[in-house]
């Protein structure tokens, strides 16, 4: 679907909204976003409230990106966006966007076969459960909340883990006698200063594996979110594509782990999971 493209300013008015989102939606759906545009064309200039909670929702960039691709680009029905009483403020209502916007993105950018399947930069290059990804992101996004940073850079996540002795210890109970020699490996390497970041990641990324924190293949994931439009690349270091949304899944994730930091679906999928 082509999308217009509009240069948009910080701060939309709900009229210039109603309009961007018309030009975004196939001509044989207008008649079920009629109530949403008619909706955001009635809210007053001079009250802004008017037409809460839609109205502040969709009065940024991001509102807008969020709506156009959890509902125009997923063929989904618009009618819940107007439920005043599910979504009573517009915080609420983003949330609710945020919720489903890994979804409405795996289903949007399923990866490609054959000889294009590296081609397009935009797919993933290979398809990912949905419910995992937001295990290991909600997961990432509690670790660089807890660092009270934005940027995803891999040799500082083992500060968030065990002491190197007590990860030596789960590498060991983990992958047997095969593990004894790649942790008396990585032991050595420790002193020396280039490879000591590398050292304790490699270290670091067994033991998040023997936890279901995240996939063995780190980076290969990364790279999938990213090509998906939820992450932003800045030479080696990743960020969250936006940082209300790295918040949002940081507070869902201690909402549903606590403090302890596991990961309920990434335990009762790890099997399956572990090697991608």
């Amino acid at each position: 679907m082509a999308v217009p493209f509009l240069p948009l300013p910080q701060k939309l008015t709900p009229q210039a909204a109603a309009d961007y989102l018309e030009g975004c939606v196939p001509p044989h759906r207008l008649p079920t976003w009629e109530p949403i545009l008619a909706h955001l064309r009635a809210a007053s200039p001079a009250r802004p409230e008017s037409g809460r909670p839609l109205a502040e929702v969709v009065a940024t960039p991001l509102g807008l990106w969020l709506l156009r691709t959890v509902y125009i680009e997923r063929n989904s029905d618009p009618a819940p966006l107007l439920h005043r009483e599910r979504f009573p403020t517009p915080g609420a209502l983003r949330d609710h966007l945020f919720d489903r916007l890994i979804d409405a993105l795996i289903d949007a950018r399923p990866p490609l076969d054959g000889p294009e399947k590296n081609a397009d930069r935009f797919r993933p290059r290979r398809h990912r459960d949905p419910r995992q990804v937001r295990a290991w992101l909600g997961y990432l996004a509690r670790l660089l909340s807890d660092q009270d940073t934005r940027d995803l850079a891999w040799w500082r996540l083992p500060t968030a883990v065990p002491a190197p002795a007590s990860l030596f210890k789960y590498v060991t109970g983990f992958m047997g006698g095969l593990a004894a020699g790649l942790v008396g490996g990585l032991a050595s390497g420790l002193t020396f200063g280039g490879h000591r970041a590398w050292s304790m990641y490699l270290v670091a990324s067994w033991w998040w594996t023997w936890k279901n924190l995240l996939p063995r293949r780190l980076m290969p994931f990364l790279d999938d979110c990213h090509r998906l439009g939820l992450l932003r690349a800045i030479g080696p270091i990743y960020q969250f594509r936006h940082a209300e949304f790295q918040d949002y899944l940081a507070a869902d994730h201690r909402r549903a782990h606590g403090t302890t930091g596991g990961s309920r679906a990434g335990e009762e999928t790890a099997s399956e999971n572990a090697g991608r």
